[in-house]
């Protein structure tokens, strides 16, 4: 049903008994193994084989266990259960409602499908992990506002991400966000890799007075899941209203009545199924009493793709939210919408178009997409004039991979937009990588308009028109081939994978090509997510970030040297492989054809963004034959030029 659900890390001890084999079978399973294949009898292959059925068989059932186990705790955490009552097994699926259900649940694990593995949970470590997450979160309501929000954080922290519909917003990523545009209080230090003791104020200037140092400012959360944005909303507001107030008259209530004044005053929340309604209460509240300024808005996205104007009517109204002011008016509009809905739809154009109609100030952080000349999939909301020439957006942000392990988020983007601002930029706008590097771009919605030079273009025409023509996009690998990230080096518990080597242990290790020439070697049975048929060939590793242009290089831009690397040597996402061969010789002069003008040419036709496969859909594939490929790579250019 929902396929396969890696476990972090293999468990060292296997009670084999699980495998539905008794101490003396799993003795002789043993002895059969010793012997040579060549000598064991057909009882003996069968018995092996039913070994191994089983074997197969509980790991299925595990993995869609653990499909669905990781779903349970956010669940628990925010179900409006009396403290004192005990969730079990079986009252749990009768406790979520049937939308959450389905939001938070994988596609096809119904409540039935539920019920049907239930028996395989023990009924005890259910009752107990489930009373522990919620007394955890039971007793954050006792701390002061800055430890509470560190250790509802921290609980977070212990959740997983259900699937690519629902992601988790990180605590790290809301700080990274929120700080970036609007400023308020950063739990994080500069590079965002540990928490503080002490928060930070960041000040983004008039938007941040004009937000989080109003008193009387609304703020609203156009989708919440778990009510991490609305918690760092409602503490940065909360500190400049109680950083007003002497330290003599700060009593344990009357700082509590300022935090639930805050967000029953100046946080606004609406929610896609009534259980992320509960947990951004929990989070905003915990089990005390108090306002929370949430709304389930059932068929939210059927209402922001089809009946725009009813959505914006209803939010705006002040008796929605049950105020006697007759218009609502939102300061800010800030969160991290749904990206996907059913068949690869994009469903966040929608939101930022919501957002930006009843906003003065908008942040919402969603895929980067929408900046390419693409109208496939609703990202036509989004792919015009009007939209990419818009003069209110103050900036944007492209940053890459800020949530581990997700598809489709490989790169997200950071937007800040203003009613009424002018960047002054014509019509261009202003990007960051990765928080730096700013640049002025024209962001074009279509593909002619693309600012390739004419001769770049002709160079296409006559190359796609070649008779016999392949791309060698056929031949070069997805980003990432080996699934790993390009900060593994430094961080092997962010991906739940085991540790890598400096140097070599066995003859046998893989090496693994990082970022800055930097090696690793792991064993031969290391768990990469991911794998190649090019693992145990030659093959030519090819910077990802190739195929720009430089004022100063040319095309290319300032590339690194590609690498020949042998069978059982891998790479990170610094890499993307290309042309694999049993023999080295072809992927030397492979090696050497990707160095040259004329390839180099032909990839920056397609090239919008990194890591992308189809960069490469204008370099033709060769094969070698010609006697001048063991020349310079000089005169194999000239070759290619006279060749086409």
């Amino acid at each position: 049903i929902i396929g396969s659900t890696k476990q972090a890390q293999k468990p060292k001890d296997v009670d084999i008994n699980r495998q539905g084999f008794t101490d003396e079978e799993y003795e002789e399973l043993k002895r059969i193994e010793r012997k040579p294949k060549k000598e064991r009898t057909p009882e003996e292959e069968a018995l092996l084989a039913e070994k191994k059925k089983k074997r197969d068989n509980a790991q299925k059932a595990m993995s869609i266990l653990r499909g669905i186990s990781i779903r349970i705790p956010l669940l628990i955490y925010g179900a409006e259960v009396p403290i004192d009552q005990d969730i079990t097994v079986d009252n749990f699926v009768d406790l979520i409602d049937d939308a959450s259900w389905d939001e938070f649940m994988p596609t096809g694990v119904t409540k039935p499908v539920y019920k049907k593995f239930a028996k395989y949970y023990e009924q005890d470590v259910f009752v107990a992990a489930g009373r522990q997450i919620r007394k955890m979160a039971q007793a954050a309501d006792e701390l002061a506002p800055t430890e509470r929000v560190q250790k509802i954080a921290q609980i977070f922290s212990q959740f997983k991400n259900p699937d690519k519909e629902t992601v988790l917003t990180p605590w790290r990523v809301v700080n990274m966000h929120m700080s970036e545009c609007l400023g308020g209080y950063n739990f994080f230090n500069e590079d965002f890799t540990d928490t503080l003791d002490d928060p930070v104020f960041v000040d983004r200037g008039k938007v941040t007075e004009d937000t989080l140092c109003n008193p009387n400012v609304h703020i609203l959360e156009i989708n919440s899941k778990t009510g991490l944005y609305p918690l760092y909303v409602t503490y940065s507001l909360f500190r400049s209203k109680i950083d007003k107030i002497p330290l003599n008259e700060q009593t344990a209530d009357t700082v509590w009545d300022l935090w639930t004044q805050t967000v029953a005053e100046n946080v606004f929340v609406i929610c896609k199924t009534p259980m992320a309604k509960a947990i951004t209460k929990r989070t905003l509240l915990g089990y005390k009493p108090g306002k929370v300024n949430a709304h389930y808005f059932e068929d939210l996205i059927n209402q922001l793709k089809n009946k725009p104007e009813q959505f914006k009517e209803k939010i705006t109204r002040g008796s929605y939210w049950g105020r006697k002011e007759s218009v609502m008016k939102f300061d800010a509009v800030v969160g991290n919408p749904p990206y996907q809905g059913t068949n690869h739809s994009q469903i966040y154009p929608f939101f930022y178009l919501a957002a930006i109609e009843i906003g003065k100030y908008v942040s919402l952080i969603f895929p980067s997409g929408w900046q390419q000349p693409k109208n496939a999939n609703n990202l036509v909301k989004l792919n015009n004039e009007k939209i990419k020439t818009d003069s209110q957006i103050v900036k944007i942000d492209n940053r890459q991979n800020i949530f581990p392990n997700i598809s489709g988020a490989e790169w997200v983007n950071i937007i800040l937009w203003e009613c009424g601002f002018n960047n002054g930029l014509n019509g261009k706008q202003l990007l960051y990588t990765n928080g730096e590097n700013p640049q002025i771009l024209k962001l074009c919605w279509e593909v002619n308009q693309s600012s390739k030079p004419e001769e770049i273009q002709k160079f296409a025409q006559i190359i796609l028109s070649t008779q016999g023509f392949v791309s060698l996009q056929k031949y070069t690998s997805v980003s990432k081939p080996y699934g790993i990230r390009k900060d593994i080096f430094k961080n092997y518990a962010k991906y739940n994978l085991p540790e890598m080597s400096i140097v070599r242990q066995s003859k046998t290790d893989i090496l693994v090509y990082g970022s800055f020439n930097e090696v690793r070697y792991v064993p031969r049975d290391y768990a990469f997510p991911r794998r190649t048929k090019a693992l145990e060939k030659f093959k030519v590793l090819v910077g990802s970030a190739w195929g720009n242009m430089s004022e100063k290089t040319g095309l290319g831009g300032a590339y690194a040297n590609v690498i020949v690397a042998k069978p059982f040597e891998a790479c990170t996402e610094t890499y993307q492989e290309s042309g694999c061969s049993d023999d080295i010789e072809t992927c030397i002069k492979h090696a050497k054809y990707l160095m040259t003008k004329f390839a180099r040419a032909a990839l920056y036709v397609n090239k919008i963004s990194q890591m992308s496969t189809t960069s490469w859909g204008a370099v033709p594939v060769q094969d070698y034959s010609e006697a001048w490929w063991n020349n310079s790579i000089d005169e194999i250019d000239e070759q290619l030029f006279i060749k086409y």
